[in-house]
């Protein structure tokens, strides 16, 4: 059983326990009215304890603060961070709504040139064939190679 329990170890429940005047420090009283040496003695490391209690406890309390001021501080950082992070984002749709914009408008002037080089394009053909009919090729027609022509090599 020994070493399991701290507390019974350092108290053992086993054996006599003494009763009240056992002791025979308890029993003494002062002769001019004071109390017994045993009880200033108890109360004496008791209020030591005490004290080492609440210093220990204004230190907790201290660490305490600190800790909250630093979270606050995460807090607000956590936030700025946040917001600038917001702000990019903004941005960035910004600029992909701009640039959606301006493929729409190529899309746009592309097909209004197209357009309007084919009606070019065909406004020109009719009027080569009115102006000018197309010649007839026939290969018997066609002019003689000059001399100092040569077949290309491939």
């Amino acid at each position: 059983m020994h070493g399991e329990d701290p507390i019974r170890d350092e108290f053992p429940m086993e054996g006599e326990v003494p009763m009240h005047g056992a002791y025979p420090s308890q029993e003494e009283t002062s002769t001019q009215g004071e109390p017994p040496t045993w009880f200033l003695e108890y109360f004496g490391k008791l209020n030591e304890s005490l004290g080492e209690i609440k210093q220990r406890q204004e230190e907790i309390i201290q660490n305490q603060v600190r800790k909250e001021q630093y979270i606050d501080r995460l807090g607000d950082i956590h936030h700025e961070l946040r917001q600038q992070i917001d702000r990019r984002g903004d941005f960035y749709e910004e600029q992909g709504q701009r640039v959606d914009r301006l493929g729409n408008l190529y899309e746009n002037m592309h097909e209004q040139h197209t357009h309007q080089l084919a009606e070019i394009d065909a406004q020109l053909e009719g009027l080569w064939i009115h102006l000018i009919p197309p010649p007839s090729f026939d290969l018997a027609n066609a002019p003689p190679l000059p001399l100092f022509y040569r077949d290309p090599p491939y």
